[in-house]
């Protein structure tokens, strides 16, 4: 780009947070004109490109528009940045201070916001200005005060019995804001608190309608939007069927507010307490009756004492089983009862409570697990106290290592004898001892060896650094595993401080992913080319 003439990213932005300021005043249209007619009257700016961002808030820059922009900015195919005013950039006081302060000038980006004259080159005071956090304050605090009106208003609109979510529960659908009956799944409904009634088990319900290929819930959203291209590879599951069992929306009842968010800005969804939830009776046509409803509730409660045996019984692995082949979650289940002795095994998630036809079975009864991961874990730290002593492992006093410091040090003598050379030249040129052009000639002579040494100098401490990390890494992941020597019993400690992933194969076998697997994998890498001898860094 020329030094001359600056290419320029012209921003616009309209949000929601705007209210009812669609009008003239604030449309992407006027802004693009302002913009235009601003540029008329400048001679060193040109548009690369216009970037838009419609039904965004300002409160973040999580927007394609404006990431577009800055991703045109670090490729350097613009270099100024031009709004129509401070709230069209964006409405988050310190993220626009962040930008204007920092990113911008860093990056020598000219910024001009036209309505608030801000032009960071032509008039460097104007950033500096105290009206300009000043205006990035108060179109926080309108934002801020927008939403919380915007809130309150749906708190009102919840009490009035109106919906507040275009979404409805699995079975009905939204017309003219009001709840219809889904006839294809509400039969689906109904069907789930028949077959609970009748005796199944919420996974046996989940395998049952899998294996007769009834969409999921999100499937058949996705058909009811004909969404293409999209994975359908959903399926029921136990959490899906319960999450139906336990919805009150099909007795008729409306619930909403269920979940709040923090902040405008922190768009995190937080529980609210149940005591505080909206709740308007015989809102919709009911698709169950009251009566079916709550003897489903009494056995759901009932069964939930069906849990209590296995969650008497902890499980040292929960949260680490994988099944080795569909990735999903291992399951635990009562196996049988020996002795006053309870025994558990482990299946796939997938193949007990989902569908046999998406995976096999991967059963190991919990003590053989315990046994096999403590002699995998036994048999690594063995592999790695011998790779240690066979390879004789001295990282601080690696010969590559040793090399790469020694360079450093050379170098960065060189740089000082030069740096002294130069300074000599200026009192040279002085005592009248060397004349201007050897002057010029010898100073460029010199700083084209100062760069070539620096740019060395860098790439051996990059080296330098590369080295010591390795070294630090694998020094630290055996001292680790060094640490359970002539470990007898697994417990729930040792895996937390080794294990990421324990994968279930087929007949009792596992592989186990460790923390900072990469590291133990590169000493694998070294022992297989180094073999016996010293490591060679």
């Amino acid at each position: 780009m020329s030094k001359d003439i600056y290419k320029a990213g012209a921003y616009i932005r309209l949000s929601r947070e705007d209210g009812n300021k669609y009008e003239e005043s604030n449309s992407l249209k006027n802004q693009r004109e302002i913009i235009k007619q601003y540029l008329e009257n400048v001679d060193d700016i040109s548009i690369y490109d216009y970037y838009a961002d419609d039904g965004k808030t300002g409160t973040n820059f999580d927007r394609p528009g404006f990431q577009r922009m800055i991703k045109d900015m670090y490729d350097n195919k613009i270099n100024c940045v031009i709004v129509k005013d401070l709230s069209r950039f964006g409405r988050n006081y310190i993220e626009v201070g962040r930008y204007i302060d920092y990113i911008f000038p860093s990056m020598n980006i000219r910024f001009i916001s036209i309505n608030d004259y801000i032009d960071n080159v032509k008039n460097p005071d104007s950033i500096s200005n105290v009206i300009v956090p000043f205006k990035n304050l108060m179109n926080d605090e309108y934002c801020r005060d927008i939403a919380k009106k915007i809130k309150k208003v749906k708190e009102v609109q919840r009490l009035n019995g109106e919906l507040t979510s275009g979404l409805a529960p699995y079975g009905y659908l939204v017309k003219d804001k009001k709840y219809i009956i889904d006839e294809e799944a509400s039969s689906v409904v109904k069907k789930i608190f028949d077959l609970y009634l009748g005796g199944l088990s919420t996974s046996k319900i989940a395998y049952k309608l899998n294996d007769e290929k009834i969409d999921s819930p999100k499937v058949h959203l996705n058909k009811l939007k004909n969404k293409k291209d999209i994975n359908n590879n959903v399926y029921w599951c136990t959490s899906k069927v319960n999450k139906i069992l336990k919805c009150r929306n099909y007795i008729g009842e409306l619930i909403q507010g269920k979940t709040t968010t923090l902040s405008n800005k922190v768009k995190v969804s937080t529980k609210v307490d149940e005591d505080n939830w909206v709740v308007i009776k015989n809102h919709h046509e009911p698709i169950i009756d009251i009566d079916t409803f709550n003897k489903v509730q009494d056995k759901l409660n009932e069964n939930k004492n069906g849990n209590f045996i296995r969650n008497s019984y902890p499980s040292i692995f929960k949260g680490y089983l994988k099944c080795y082949d569909c990735k999903k979650a291992m399951v635990k289940m009562t196996c049988n009862k020996y002795n006053d002795k309870i025994y558990f095994n482990y299946d796939c998630l997938t193949y007990r409570r989902i569908s046999k036809n998406l995976c096999s079975t991967h059963t190991i009864t919990y003590d053989k697990l315990k046994q096999v991961v403590l002699e995998q874990i036994t048999d690594d730290i063995d592999y790695l106290v011998k790779f240690e002593q066979n390879n004789n492992i001295e990282y601080s006093n690696s010969d590559d290592l040793i090399k790469i410091k020694k360079d450093i040090d050379n170098t960065t003598d060189e740089i000082k004898s030069i740096n002294k050379m130069n300074n000599s030249l200026l009192h040279d040129l002085k005592d009248n001892l060397i004349t201007i052009d050897d002057y010029k000639y010898y100073s460029a002579s010199y700083d084209d060896k100062l760069s070539l040494l620096n740019k060395k100098l860098n790439e051996l401490k990059d080296q330098e650094f590369m080295y010591s990390q390795e070294e630090r890494m694998i020094k630290d992941f055996i001292l680790k595993f060094k640490k359970y020597i002539g470990l007898k019993e697994l417990t729930e400690d040792i895996i937390k401080d080794l294990i990421d992933t324990i994968y279930i194969k087929k007949e009792n076998k596992i592989e186990i992913k460790y923390l900072d697997q990469d590291v133990f994998d590169e000493i694998k890498d070294k022992e297989a080319s180094c073999g016996k001898s010293k490591i060679q860094y």
